[in-house]
């Protein structure tokens, strides 16, 4: 969460809009509006504010991971389901260094977000701007601490694309009701699960054959060991600061897995990573 005094950010607002065209106005606004939308929650408002055509196009590419959409129809679905897990009113990214090209209905804009170059492609339709194309690439994670930058993985570079799993038994409450557990785990904790860290999945599985039938295991997927080691540093440590911004962005799978804390004696004692050889 970013925050700048009130002063501050009244000089910065004087700056960034003057000697602006009214067009160049209207077209920072909706892109600003967009941002409001999703921080907000509100699908309909953002939904107004793109064109809703196959050659809408939607992008961000971060550190780790690619996420690509192209049509309306593709990425409004994405972005219903980006909002219900992760909208906060708090989320207020800062918009600065906008540049603009504006010929006929069509505007090309650059700017940064967060220190990220982030382009917008628009289309005036019935005086209205409005996004064909949202493009953001991250360049530096603002979040990312120091220290984990500096830790030495002992891991070759060659290495760093090489899929994580990790996994544990879990030992359900001795009061817990074995329907109501799956029940929840299909269609809460597994749904919400699998989106709502980036390049990580969390989901609980069951052994129905074998040794150990009727087994629950909790297993976490990584697409890489660059990721499992940017969220969690060291063996048998704390996640990492950028885990837990994200953990705490995300009101609904905290809410999702304090529940499923309820359910279970504690964090699986045999706890492993595993790798793809």
């Amino acid at each position: 969460m970013f925050t700048r005094p009130v002063v501050l950010f009244l000089i910065f607002s004087f700056i960034s809009t003057f000697a602006l065209t009214n067009d160049e106005k209207a077209v920072q606004k909706t892109i600003e509006d967009e941002t409001l939308s999703f921080s907000q929650n509100d699908f309909d408002k953002l939904s107004e504010l793109w064109v809703h055509s196959p050659q809408a196009y939607y992008s961000i590419s971060e550190s780790f991971k690619h996420t690509e959409f192209l049509g309306w129809e593709a990425i409004a679905s994405y972005l219903k389901e980006q909002m219900e897990n992760f909208a906060n009113p708090e989320w207020k990214p800062v918009k600065s260094d906008y540049q603009f090209r504006i010929v006929g209905n069509m505007a090309f804009v650059t700017f940064k977000e967060n220190g990220n170059p982030s382009t917008r492609i628009l289309e005036k339709q019935n005086n209205s701007w409005k996004i064909l194309e949202l493009s953001v690439v991250q360049i530096a994670d603002p979040i990312l601490p120091e220290d984990i930058a500096e830790k030495n993985w002992n891991i070759k570079l060659t290495d760093q694309s090489t899929p994580v799993y990790a996994m544990g038994t879990l030992t359900l409450n001795t009061n817990v009701d074995k329907i109501e557990f799956e029940s929840f785990i299909k269609t809460e904790f597994n749904p919400i699960g699998s989106i709502c860290i980036p390049g990580c999945k969390y989901v609980v599985i069951k052994s129905d054959r074998g040794k150990n039938t009727d087994k629950y295991l909790l297993l976490t997927s990584f697409e890489s060991r660059y990721v499992r080691n940017l969220y969690w540093p060291e063996q048998n440590a704390n996640g990492s600061n950028l885990f837990w911004a994200i953990w705490n962005a995300s009101g609904a799978f905290k809410t999702v897995f304090d529940k499923f804390n309820s359910y279970i004696t504690g964090w699986p004692e045999d706890w492993t990573d595993f790798i793809e050889l």
